[in-house]
């Protein structure tokens, strides 16, 4: 094993600076020489230039001819190979004379020799070329083939480098900029300086990045973060706290010693800890199934009955009396099989409907878990979060308020980094319960302090601390690699309990980026760590040990030795140990060097490797682990099984409504297709498949023009007809949900033309077709036209054998027919479709759908009048949509019973649906259901006269409607504040209001609200009472418009305040036909209650203009109406 291993590492991806030295008039000195004389020649120059590139620490490569090919940085790493090349490259210059001398005694002759030299810094493949008779060791890349024509094109005694080595080495030497030359193999000119000499004085190095460090110079932030671990158990007070820093700033080791202190102070806080992967933005929900693992102290060898049974466990145990809600969404995102009795929670839920019900779980699990034990969440590496992850803690940590849940994240902290907005969102939304620390590079006092931690007593001259700590500056971990490296070295010695420097020890090597501190300390470990190290960055940022095991075919015993030294070195630390071994890389970059160090081929074969055995031994978890698979798969050359995982990856990912996750899945299935054309036509379709999903998955998302290109790559490169239409079809849906209704209706006629054949497929597709032409020609309001085409939808069915596909367009269409009738106020018949369409959805078994029917039935009843049986069938809906979990809707139909109750009675049974409505709302983060809520229990306690509770709740809904920019939302809720202004004869403000929303509407082309706008605004004329035709206009442009699109109920106001106006004015004839009209239309309406309001109303103002007897006849009527309705 140690020899295998040790052969694999002499194959390596490397970071080296490669030096190219050609001996100027040569060719013409050894014309004159035999072969023998011009081998000695050669010799005399090649010593005199081997010993200076020995002496800089580089490696001779091969000879070619008069040339030399010299590498720094292989086979060891040097942090400042690229100064270690040039310095070579002057004093090879410097040596010439040298030469010229040596080779002048050998010949005999006077000799003038020169060098041109040409150095490049570059990423190169180190390892063996040739056949199994004879191999070769050799450096191939791009920029070995740069630093040979930097010397081509350099003169004699001339130096020239690359931009990349000077920007490396500026501050060192004294450059000439040169004009850029063009280069064999590369479009763009290549700039090149000239080294000169080294600098008399240095400029300060700067601009390095680094990483973890001991904690020291963070008190304050500690303390912060101690204290409010304190009130988390003390007063039961959670909140978020983000801690932000560049890589390696600290950011780990403040939260490490405070999780030190929870636990040797004994704080009862339990600690659950999700973290994010460098390539995580792929990986669905990665960081919250690790935090649900925990929970559950579920291991990943555990098989998935036991999984099952701990779910089980735990949620009797928390939840007695609500695991029913939790356990089908919590095994459903662990991938587990659900029982029976479970899967009708699940089933006939869409993804948008599941992916809500599984985050409505997950907060109902954590807050139980929390009350239980406090909970302090760590988000580690925040700034690589996956999308669906993101959501799911802003919809949990949406409040904090009275939840012992502590939230923190450890994150970079550019406005650049993934999860920004949601992290300003947390600060806007929490406010005092939102805390951000933000650490900063270490003062050179606390610099000083943490290299004397390092190294416990500091032996170290000033001069080598400071020069230490100019090259750190102020960045924990390059300090504590720096000091490290010379340890791994033997330049820093332990002598009697106090570090002290070797006396050879140059600090010209202390490493200048970390790139190069990591390599050159992996350089120095024994061939099996090295190579162990590898394949667990290959693996990924945490690795199971027994995976890794399985990877390397070490036995278990071995193994861990192995991972102690490396755990000893610093390189890995013990992740968790129940209940299955993990380690994790000290950080994310040391990883990536490692990583980066492999070779692509190799990288892709271990990648295949990895993913071959997860299949091996999580045989009956390969759901769970999709994303892996898809991942290990997709970087390694097996492409027919990245396609295949990529796409079972994005549709896992669209049906948990993880929609970012998907799209970035279905692309890379399209990407490989692209790359790789040979593939079978059968594979194709799955290029089909992944080009539809991406279309209907940017569409849920909004992204249309992302959705209409994916759509036209199958109507331009499909040859199946039916799934050209189809997509022809969903492109219509895209621009209909633009409102651009004449491409839509354009992309329908597409869709129509190819569809010739009588096929089923075909036919099918055809009543699709007319069915979304129904829904264009019904937003526009063109009714017959949407009546004709899904009727149309209906007759093409009846051609096709009834199936399940035939049963739901059938129902589709029943439904859509509904609609229209409905808005058309033909109220039978849309009950008749409704009930049409219940009776195929229960064929179907399609529970979600038909509890909607149910509710879009009692709304049909309401506006009948029937307010008993709307509640009747709105209490149907709301049984059916509990039974699938649905609490969405369930919260709709609460809201609905709050609203139809309100016409019955004003009691506490009306308020506690409205509460009941809200309290959904809040546990789904449902913002707009959020503030419907507000908006109906502000009406209820308007209607009671509770004025200044109506006026907080009808501003929380403006304020909820203003944060998520719904105009539909904002003009109902200044509407509503102009009625209650109107309701406490602050007119001005009413009036203020209404022209605010009068705006918004108009914006909205919504006529039935322009119309109901215009009627309160002509009644705020007349009650300040302004010239009658200020009001007479406002009721004009409302009658119109009521009229015109048909609206009884706005042609019912409006005559009621014609009639008020007239009366008002004294043209009581004018008023009564008015009064009349009214009475008939809210009558036919089956609006008694407000029919009684508008007799008491029209009977005050009788009485104010000495109408007495009238008046008392319009109250009498008023009063029977009320004894009637009790």
């Amino acid at each position: 094993m140690k020899n295998s291993l040790h052969n694999e590492c002499q194959k390596e991806r490397r970071l080296v600076t490669i030096l190219f030295a050609d001996l100027s008039g040569f060719t013409a000195l050894s014309e004159n020489l035999d072969p023998e004389e011009l081998n000695e020649a050669l010799n005399i120059c090649f010593e005199i230039l081997n010993r200076i590139i020995s002496k800089y620490g580089g490696t001779i490569h091969k000879y070619e001819g008069d040339s030399v090919l010299a590498v720094f940085g292989l086979p060891q790493a040097h942090e400042d190979d690229p100064e270690r090349g040039v310095k070579t490259a002057l004093e090879m210059m410097e040596r010439i004379p040298e030469i010229n001398k040596a080779l002048g005694m050998k010949l005999k002759a006077d000799c003038d020799l020169g060098l041109h030299i040409g150095i490049n810094l570059g990423t190169v493949f180190a390892g063996t070329i040739g056949s199994r008779e004879k191999k070769e060791y050799t450096i191939i890349g791009e920029a070995v083939n740069m630093a040979s024509r930097l010397m081509d094109a350099a003169d004699d005694r001339e130096i020239l480098v690359s931009g990349r080595v000077f920007r490396q080495t500026r501050y060192l030497f004294e450059y000439q900029p040169l004009k850029p030359i063009h280069v064999k193999g590369i479009s763009r000119p290549v700039q090149i300086f000239r080294p000169l000499k080294i600098k008399d004085k240095a400029d300060p190095k700067r601009g390095i990045e680094g990483f973890e460090s001991v904690m020291v110079g963070r008190d304050k932030e500690l303390a912060l973060l101690h204290n409010k671990a304190q009130l988390l158990y003390q007063q039961k007070k959670g909140g978020v706290v983000f801690v932000l820093g560049e890589a390696g700033i600290g950011k780990s080791r403040l939260y490490n010693e405070l999780k030190r202190r929870i636990i040797s102070e004994t704080i009862p806080v339990k600690i659950i800890e999700g973290r994010c992967l460098s390539y995580g933005e792929m990986i669905t929900y990665h960081p919250i199934l690790q935090i649900i693992k925990q929970l559950f102290h579920i291991s990943d060898k555990d098989t998935m009955d036991i999984i099952k049974q701990k779910v089980l466990s735990v949620c009797k145990k928390l939840l007695p009396h609500k695991d029913q809600e939790v356990v089908p969404y919590i095994l459903y995102l662990l991938s587990i099989p659900l029982p029976k009795e479970f899967s009708e929670k699940v089933k006939h839920l869409d993804a948008e409907g599941l992916n809500l019900q599984m985050f409505v779980a997950l907060k109902i699990l954590l807050h139980m878990a929390a009350k239980k034990t406090p909970l302090l969440v760590i988000i580690e590496d925040y700034h690589w979060i996956d999308d669906a992850s993101l959501d799911f803690l802003k919809f949990i940590f949406d409040t904090t308020e009275n939840e012992p849940i502590l939230l923190l994240c450890l994150s970079r902290f550019t406005k650049e980094t993934h999860g920004y907005e949601v992290k300003e969102f947390f600060r806007k939304r929490l406010g005092s319960d939102f805390t951000e620390i933000e650490l900063h590079v270490l003062s050179d006092e606390v610099s000083q302090q943490l290299t004397d931690n390092l190294l416990k007593v500091s032996g170290l001259s000033e001069e080598v601390q400071r020069k230490i700590l100019d090259k750190a500056e102020g960045n924990p971990l390059f300090l504590e690699e720096i000091i490290r490296s010379l340890i791994d070295r033997g330049l820093l010695i332990r002598e009697s309990g106090t570090w002290k420097a070797s006396d050879d020890l140059d600090i010209d090597w202390i490493p200048d980026s970390i790139q190069e501190i990591i390599a050159t300390r992996i350089d120095n470990l024994e061939p099996n760590l090295k190579v162990i190290l590898q394949k667990a960055a290959v693996i990924g940022r945490n690795f199971l040990v027994h995976l890794l095991e399985c990877l390397t075919g070490i036995d278990s015993l071995m193994m861990s030795v192995h991972l102690a030294t490396l755990e000893e070195l610093e390189y890995i630390r013990l992740l968790t140990k129940e209940p299955q071994l993990e380690y994790t890389f000290k950080h994310p970059l040391v990883r990536e060097v490692v990583y980066n160090s492999l070779p692509k081929k190799e990288r892709r074969e271990l990648h295949g490797q990895i993913a071959e055995i997860m299949e091996e031994i999580l045989v009956d978890r390969l759901d769970e682990f999709t994303d892996f698979l898809a991942l290990h798969y997709a970087n390694s050359d097996e492409k027919e099984k990245a396609i295949v995982w990529l796409e079972k990856a994005g549709f896992r990912a669209k049906e948990q409504y993880a929609n970012k996750e998907a799209v970035k899945y279905f692309e890379k299935v399209i990407s490989l297709f692209n790359r790789f054309p040979e593939v079978s036509t059968q594979d194709k379709m799955i290029q089909v498949r992944a080009y539809e999903a991406l279309g209907d998955v940017n569409a849920i998302r909004g992204a249309y023009e992302a959705a209409i290109n994916a759509y036209a790559s199958i109507i331009n490169k499909s040859e199946n007809l039916i799934l050209r239409a189809r997509a022809q079809r969903k492109t219509a849906r895209v621009y209909w949900h633009q409102s651009n209704f004449t491409e839509a209706l354009d992309f329908l006629d597409k869709s129509l033309e190819i569809l010739s054949d009588d096929s089923d497929d075909a036919l099918l597709e055809q009543a699709e077709v007319y069915l979304l032409r129904g829904a264009v020609y019904e937003v526009q309001g063109a009714m017959e036209e949407a009546r004709k085409s899904v009727e149309k939808t209906l007759n093409i069915i009846e051609r096709i054998s009834e199936d399940e596909r035939v049963k739901k367009i059938r129902a589709k269409a029943y439904i859509s027919l509904a609609g229209i009738f409905r808005n058309h106020g033909d109220y039978d018949k849309a009950i008749k479709r409704y009930e049409q369409s219940r009776v195929l959805l229960e064929e179907l078994n399609d529970k979600q759908v038909i509890g909607n029917v149910m509710y879009l039935l009692g709304i049909v009843y309401h506006m009948k009048g029937d307010y008993k049986k709307a509640i009747e069938l709105n209490e149907q809906s709301r049984m059916i949509l509990e039974q699938i979990g649905d609490k969405k809707n369930i919260g709709r139909t609460y809201t609905n019973l709050g609203i139809m109750y309100s016409y019955l009675e004003k009691g506490e049974k009306v308020l506690d649906f409205h509460r009941k409505a809200l309290q959904i709302s809040l546990e789904i983060g449902d913002r707009r259901g959020e503030g419907f809520a507000y908006s109906n229990l502000a009406i209820f306690y308007l209607n009671t006269d509770e004025y200044e509770m109506a006026r907080k709740y009808f501003y929380k809904y403006l304020e909820i409607a203003e944060s998520i920019g719904d105009k539909t939302s904002i003009s109902a809720a200044l509407g509503n504040l102009a009625i209650l202004y109107l309701r406490i004869k602050e007119y001005d403000k009413a009036e203020q209001h209404l022209l605010r929303a009068e705006k918004i509407i108009k914006e909205l082309g919504n006529k039935q609200l322009l119309a109901t706008a215009y009627n309160y605004l002509a009644e705020i004329k007349r009650l300040k009472h302004e010239r009658p035709e200020n009001a007479l206009e406002y009721l004009n442009l409302a009658w119109d418009l009521a009229q015109g699109t048909g609206n009884k109920a706005g042609q019912a106001d409006c005559a009621l305040n014609f009639a008020k106006l007239y009366a008002g004015i004294g043209k009581l004839k004018k008023a009564e036909e008015y009064m009349e009209k009214a009475d008939e239309l809210f009558v036919d309406l089956g609006r008694i209650r407000l029919l009684q309001d508008a007799y008491y109303n029209y009977a005050e103002i009788l009485k104010e203009i000495g109408e007495k007897k009238l008046a008392a006849a319009y109250r009498k009527k008023a009063e029977a109406l009320a004894r009637k309705s009790k």
